[in-house]
């Protein structure tokens, strides 16, 4: 199990579903990291964080950390095949977007974007 904490020192950790072996995974650069997502084929953690505006990766152990996208705005960040939805991505005038992890987007609504 992975999960977030906003607390004074923010941080990603994680625990084996038996409540052994809790560990902090990520603890620097962090300010309001949430949205969690795992992709088991690829083993990699993705995270949006509201305070960076940035969504991020890294490996299931925290190694390997990568921005994959900067300046969104983050409540989610689900992945599918390789894809990042991302919800209330304002920047864009949108309220649903779809990111390539290699940094490119489009939207998914059906709004215009100009």
């Amino acid at each position: 199990m992975f999960w977030t904490d906003w607390g004074k020192k923010p941080k990603i950790e994680k625990i084996g579903m038996d409540g052994v072996g809790r560990k902090v995974i990520v603890r620097t650069g962090l300010k309001w990291p949430n949205g969690l997502a795992l992709d088991l084929e690829t083993e990699t953690l993705y995270w949006g964080d509201a305070g960076t505006s940035q969504i991020e990766s890294s490996t299931l152990e925290g190694r390997n950390r990568k921005v994959q996208l900067q300046s969104v705005t983050i409540f989610s960040t689900p992945v599918v095949h390789m894809l990042l939805y991302s919800s209330s991505a304002v920047r864009y005038s949108c309220s649903q977007s779809l990111y390539l992890v290699h940094q490119l987007y489009t939207c998914c609504c059906t709004a215009v974007v100009q």
